[in-house]
């Protein structure tokens, strides 16, 4: 699938760059000090800077024009390395906020396609 998506999309002359989570050794787990949690009515992440790897999959994907992610089902959802790619990247202070309309302002309009196994697609 990953194959025919890359292959349509150069056809027409776009850039691809594919990103394969297993290759990039790309860590899914969404360790205690990234998490959000909630101090004195505020919302606040231990960590103040995203970790090297979640920050470069962050630069990718508000300098591309529109991310396809392209996966396999696994027992009825995504595979854990891809969901805890969108948990890790996907962050608080990134691609949403309860105390700050700034990511909303940096990736506006922003949208996505998603392919997987079950022969659809859908966008958002």
């Amino acid at each position: 699938m990953l194959k025919q998506v890359q292959h349509t999309l150069c056809e027409k002359g776009l850039e691809v760059e594919v990103r394969e989570l297993y290759q990039l050794n790309f860590q899914p787990v969404l360790a205690g000090e990234d998490t959000i949690h909630v101090e004195e009515g505020n919302f606040v992440r231990d960590q103040e800077i995203f970790p090297p790897d979640v920050l470069v999959e962050q630069e990718k994907i508000l300098q591309i024009g529109l991310p396809i992610y392209v996966f396999p089902i696994w027992w009825n959802g995504m595979p854990a390395i891809m969901k805890g790619y969108f948990d890790r990247v996907f962050q608080h202070g990134f691609a949403y906020s309860f105390e700050s309309e700034e990511p909303k302002k940096e990736s506006c309009g922003e949208e996505g396609v998603v392919f997987d196994t079950d022969w659809s697609a859908s966008s958002k």
